[in-house]
């Protein structure tokens, strides 16, 4: 509550003071006296209103309107041609405020404790109002007048918050709308997709086949092309026995079965050299059939995983190949060991000989452990 007010060459006064007591204060005499000069200094004081040189009093060169209120604190402005700023007067301390143009400073707001309203981009101070008004805003429209009361309600918060809250209901039943439209869109791919799969199926089972075949017929490859390079080595032996053999000039019964016996396993490993040849230029046909065709894109990560659970049903049928091939190899060590035991026979008849058939080197231990019929 203001309890003085001072002026000091504003428009009519010179040096006025006028001091205001507790309830309504009543200013009365003249006209033309200076009564509304005091509401003027209020307002230039609290709300800057009025702007210019207007407040000056005529001649004078320094205006200055200082307002003590109950709690002791004082609010002083001082306008000249080179000077605008207030003085905050609180607890003994003095603190200026310079060049403050037409606002009044953040900290006299707060001590104050007034501000004005901003209705339609209009600021409306509630608590001075002009001699020619109506009262209490009478002269301003209903919807202005509406505005106002909510302000100063904060009717006008909620308003907003209804405003806000519509907005994103608004924004949150497009986007639904939106997310159903989208998911329709996917569902309809998803359908499409499916249709497409159930398109590809057939196409996937003849490249799982194929692809099924290749792989066996690559192991079956692999494995004759190991039976193939021990056929070479047991060829090699046998034309190194057959050389030694030639060079035999007298040989009895014995060796004659025994050669008898090579030759039979000689025609077996040629039938399996014959074998190999044949399975070799099957191989060949199926590569060229597989060239042939024309396979089409598609995803092999999820066919190597239909791939890996078929081979498991198949694994029954590779291991009786497998057990086939054990026996060609357990066949194949049988012929060795025929060859040894020819060896071994071969070696008795030069020792009971006595004398090698070719050049009569008299045998003994120590020649008889170099000959091999093996090569």
């Amino acid at each position: 509550m203001i309890k003085t007010i001072e002026l000091k060459n504003f428009q009519k006064h010179s040096n006025l003071k006028v001091d205001l007591v507790d309830g309504v204060n009543v200013v009365y005499g003249k006209s033309d006296a200076g009564k509304s000069c005091l509401v003027r200094a209020i307002d230039w004081v609290c709300y800057s209103g009025i702007q210019g040189d207007v407040i000056r009093k005529e001649g004078s060169k320094e205006t200055s309107v200082k307002i003590t209120l109950d709690n002791g604190v004082g609010i002083e402005r001082v306008k000249s041609t080179s000077k605008n700023r207030y003085i905050l007067y609180r607890d003994n301390d003095k603190k200026e405020y310079n060049k403050i143009g037409r606002e009044v400073p953040d900290d006299i707001k707060n001590v104050l404790g007034l501000s004005q309203l901003e209705v339609d981009n209009e600021s409306i101070n509630l608590n001075i109002a002009n001699q020619i008004s109506l009262p209490f805003l009478l002269d301003k429209p209903a919807t202005f007048r509406m505005k106002l009361f909510n302000k100063i309600t904060g009717s006008d918060i909620l308003d907003n918050v209804f405003k806000s809250l519509n907005s994103d209901l608004l924004g949150l039943n497009r986007k639904i709308k939106t997310e159903k439209e989208r998911l329709e869109e996917l569902n309809d791919n998803l359908k499409e997709v499916n249709k497409e799969k159930d398109r590809l199926k057939p196409i996937q089972d003849i490249v799982n086949n194929l692809y099924s075949d290749v792989q066996r017929l690559n192991d079956k490859k692999d494995k004759l092309k190991k039976y193939k390079s021990k056929l070479a080595n047991n060829n090699k032996e046998l034309e190194n026995t057959n050389k030694s053999l030639n060079s035999i000039r007298e040989i009895d019964k014995t060796a004659i079965k025994n050669l008898k016996d090579k030759v039979d396993k000689y025609n077996k490993l040629k039938e399996l050299n014959d074998k190999y040849s044949n399975l070799n230029s099957e191989l060949g046909v199926i590569n060229k059939k597989l060239k042939e065709k024309k396979i089409p894109t598609i995803n092999f990560k999820n066919i190597y995983k239909l791939i890996e659970k078929k081979n498991k049903l198949e694994q029954l049928e590779l291991e009786k190949v497998e057990e086939q091939i054990n026996n060609i190899i357990i066949e194949i060590d049988n012929r060795d060991s025929i060859i040894n035991k020819g060896t071994k026979e071969y070696k008795t008849i030069l020792k009971d000989y006595g004398k090698c058939p070719t050049c009569q080197t008299v045998i003994d231990e120590k020649i008889l452990k170099k000959i091999s019929l093996g090569g």
